[in-house]
């Protein structure tokens, strides 16, 4: 469904766009790969600084998250604009894909099926967050809560300010689907802002700096792209990470 006051609802391909549309109208280049190209292509990310982990990233191989941590280890560099993400542990045959809801043994490869977080390799430990149930399907901005960090340069915002309160996939910034940190966020990680979804339901806004250069900013919430377009502080917030990620 579609209102003018919320755009498009979704959380698939139409809220995708909208974080392509915004780096296209600030005339950043990109490539677009799917799940697949990352799975089957241990080299995929080798020339690249910045890898955009996009609206709903659910479903990953153990091959897929090789190549990630691989890519931060070598100094990369990651948005996770998304919700919801490296969640599931999956495996493939082929072009067949295979998840096991009940984290029972996977027929295809015969490993433990189920949520990455109970076989070993945690998200939190690389993205610095999890999805979690609450605040489900509400849609709300965030406040601010680290308005020193460079993160927030040339926002003029303070601790205690709301920003991504409209947004074209739903409503606010912090919304469909959040994550949030938890026992195995890292201990660097710096919370930069949180959804203000109810029961304490918001996406946790964070940055880890690694000592090798490969960075991790985390928005945490599958509807932030909907507010990139519309809301000068989320756009400036993105502007700023992708700037130096790509310096």
């Amino acid at each position: 469904w579609a209102n003018p006051e919320q755009g498009d609802k979704g959380h698939l391909t139409a809220a995708e766009l909208h974080i392509l549309r915004w780096l296209e109208n600030n005339n950043y280049d990109y490539d677009q790969y799917s799940d697949e190209d990352l799975h089957f292509n241990s080299d995929l990310l080798k020339n690249y600084k910045v890898l955009i982990i996009s609206t709903h990233s659910e479903y990953w191989s153990d091959e897929m998250r090789d190549n990630l941590d691989d890519f931060i280890s070598s100094g990369g560099n990651v948005m996770y604009l998304s919700g919801n993400g490296l969640y599931w542990r999956v495996t493939t045959n082929g072009h067949q894909i295979e998840v096991n809801k009940e984290s029972s043994t996977h027929q295809i490869s015969g490993g433990k099926g189920g949520l990455f977080k109970n076989t070993g390799n945690p998200e939190q430990a690389v993205i610095g967050v999890e999805y979690s149930s609450l605040g489900y399907d509400t849609y709300h901005p965030y406040t601010v809560l680290a308005d020193s960090h460079w993160v927030f340069q040339n926002t003029n915002l303070a601790n205690g300010d709301e920003i991504g309160k409209c947004g074209l996939n739903g409503g606010g910034a912090s919304g469909h689907e959040t994550d949030k940190i938890g026992k195995n966020t890292p201990k660097n990680a710096v919370l930069l802002a949180k959804g203000t979804n109810p029961e304490n339901g918001g996406a946790d806004m964070l940055y880890i700096e690694n000592s090798n250069g490969g960075n991790v900013f985390s928005a945490s919430s599958i509807s932030y792209g909907g507010s990139l377009s519309v809301d000068s502080h989320i756009h400036q917030i993105t502007k700023n990470v992708l700037d130096r990620f790509l310096r």
